[in-house]
């Protein structure tokens, strides 16, 4: 299925890249990483098991997985903006 999600974070005039990755659907994870001046900060594996059960095909698995690493993506910037990764 191979989605993934490169995105730029500044907050505090430091820059963080935020890389999602999925892993396959054999794994049915997906790896975050935030990067800050080419170290990586934190890492964390999530898996997406529960949306193959639920999606109706590769297409709603490929839009589920999609919407769970934006909000993944969403949770990690939060979580920088409060110092909680820095």
């Amino acid at each position: 299925m191979e989605v993934s999600i490169n995105r730029v974070f500044e907050h505090l005039g430091h820059q963080y890249h935020l890389h999602c990755e999925d892993l396959g659907e054999e794994e049915a994870a997906f790896e975050v990483r935030v990067i800050k001046q080419g170290g990586i900060l934190w890492q964390k594996r999530i898996s997406y098991e529960d949306l193959k059960s639920k999606a109706a095909g590769p297409g709603l698995l490929r839009m589920a997985v999609r919407t769970k690493m934006n909000s993944t993506v969403q949770t990690v910037e939060a979580a920088i903006a409060a110092g909680r990764i820095t």
